[in-house]
C-alpha cells in the first residue's frame, strides 16, 4: 500500500499491466485498515485496475473516448492522440496513479491533460455508450441569451445562460456582460439537456433561497386587490420596511393598524389610496437634536445637530431628485451623471426609497 497525490493505492509489483507497470487500484476510503487482506487486495486490483474502457472515437476532435474509475467516482475522459503519445493516459487513470509515472514536457503535458467529466448518479461505467460519453463531454451547455436590466447600474445588457454539473448537483448559471453571475439549481441531471430559455427565466426570477436574508428577486405582493376604478391602476398590497402597504405604483399608503391585508375589502383600499393622493407629497422634516449638560456641551450639541440637519437635509434632497429622474426612466449611471455622484449612491437612493417609502421604480427607457 502507498499513499499518492490522490491519496491511498494498493500496487501489486509481481503482476504487471499491458505496458510493463504494476497494477494499481485505490483504496476505497469505506474499507477499514483491519479489513484489508492480501485477498481484499488481489480483488481489488482485478476487478478496479483494469484502466480505462475505450468506448470509441469522437468524430469532431478524432480524440479516444474512455471511461475511468477516479478517487471521486467514475468519469470520462477526451483523450486526444498528443495525450497518448506522451503517455498521459496513464497518469491520469482513476486508480490515483500519484507516485511513480514520471510526465514529460512540463507544462505542455498539463497543456495536453485529457477533457474529463464526471457521469451522472443514474449511469453506470459498464453500461455507459458513446454517446452518453459525448453528450457528458459537451458541457457545460449554452441554454441560450437574452436582455435584462443591470441590477446595480438599470442599464440593458446582454446574459447568457449556461447548464452544467456541478458538486452539489446540476445547475444554471447567468453571466452580464459585467463578469458578475447568477447561479440556480435544476431539479434533475437529466434537465441539463432539456431546460430551455424560457424555464431559466423562470428559475432566475424565482428568489435564491439558502444563502443570507432577502438575497435573490423581490418580494412577491401579499395580496392582489385588482383595478382601481377611479384611476385604472392595478393596486397590490405589499410588504415594507415598516411593514404592509397599499400600492398602485405611484401612491402608496401605509396600511393603518386596524386593517389586515388578508381581509381588507379592495373598495376600503381604493378610498386609501384616493385619500393619499388628495393629500399631496408629504413635506419632510429634519430632525433636531436638544442640547444637554454644561453651555459648552449644549453649545457643541446644538452645532452637531444644525450640522446633521444640513446632512440630512442634503440628502433628502438628493433622494427626491432621484425619484424624479428614475421616474422619467433613467438609468442609475445617467442619473448619477446628471446629479454628480455615483451609480452604486443611485442604487442605494433607490433601495431606500423602496424600502421606506414603498416606491416602485417604472421600467428604464434606454438613453437614445
Amino acid at each position: 500500500m502507498r499513499v499518492g497525490r490522490y491519496g491511498p493505492y494498493l500496487e501489486d509489483m509481481k503482476h504487471l499491466d499491458a505496458e510493463g507497470n504494476p497494477k494499481r487500484a485505490s483504496l476505497p476510503d469505506t474499507l477499514a485498515p483491519d479489513e484489508l487482506t492480501v485477498e481484499v487486495g488481489h480483488d481489488l486490483i482485478e476487478n478496479h485496475s483494469g484502466g480505462p474502457r475505450e468506448l470509441g472515437k469522437d468524430p469532431v476532435s478524432g480524440g479516444t473516448v474512455e471511461v475511468r474509475n477516479g478517487r471521486f467516482g467514475p468519469y470520462v475522459a477526451l483523450v486526444m492522440p498528443s495525450a497518448e503519445d506522451a503517455g498521459d493516459t496513464a497518469v491520469e487513470s482513476a486508480a490515483g496513479k500519484a507516485g511513480k509515472t514520471k510526465r514529460s514536457g512540463g507544462k505542455k503535458a498539463a497543456s495536453d491533460r485529457p477533457k474529463m467529466a464526471s457521469l451522472f448518479k443514474t449511469m453506470s461505467p459498464e453500461s455507459l455508450t458513446l454517446e452518453d460519453a459525448l453528450k457528458l463531454l459537451s458541457l457545460p451547455r449554452e441554454v441560450g441569451s437574452y436582455d435584462e436590466a443591470n441590477a446595480e447600474t438599470g442599464e440593458m445588457q446582454t446574459v447568457t445562460v449556461m447548464a452544467n454539473n456541478g458538486r452539489y448537483g446540476p445547475y444554471l448559471t447567468k453571466t452580464g456582460a459585467d463578469g458578475k453571475s447568477d447561479t440556480r439549481s435544476l431539479a434533475s441531471e437529466d434537465e441539463i439537456f432539456t431546460v430551455d430559455l424560457e424555464k431559466a427565466k423562470e428559475l432566475f426570477a424565482q428568489p435564491k433561497y439558502g444563502r443570507g436574508r432577502g438575497r435573490g428577486a423581490a418580494k412577491p405582493p401579499l395580496r392582489d386587490l385588482g383595478t382601481d376604478p377611479e384611476t385604472q391602476k392595478h393596486v397590490t398590497i405589499k410588504d415594507g420596511f415598516y411593514g404592509a402597504y397599499i400600492t398602485d405604483g405611484e401612491t402608496n399608503r401605509t396600511l393603518p393598524k386596524q386593517y389586515a391585508p388578508e381581509s381588507i375589502e379592495p373598495a376600503e383600499a381604493f378610498r386609501l389610496l384616493a385619500e393619499k393622493r388628495a393629500q399631496g407629497p408629504s413635506k419632510r422634516r429634519g430632525r433636531k437634536t436638544a442640547a444637554k449638560g454644561a453651555k459648552k456641551g449644549a453649545a457643541k450639541g446644538a452645532k452637531s445637530a444644525k450640522k446633521v440637519s444640513a446632512t440630512e437635509q442634503a440628502r433628502a434632497d438628493r433622494r427626491a431628485k432621484v425619484r424624479e429622474l428614475a421616474d422619467k426612466g433613467w438609468a442609475n449611471t445617467r442619473i448619477a451623471k446628471e446629479i454628480g455622484s455615483t451609480a452604486s449612491t443611485v442604487k442605494a437612493d433607490v433601495d431606500w426609497l423602496t424600502a421606506n417609502e414603498g416606491y416602485a421604480r417604472p421600467e428604464v427607457v434606454p438613453a437614445r
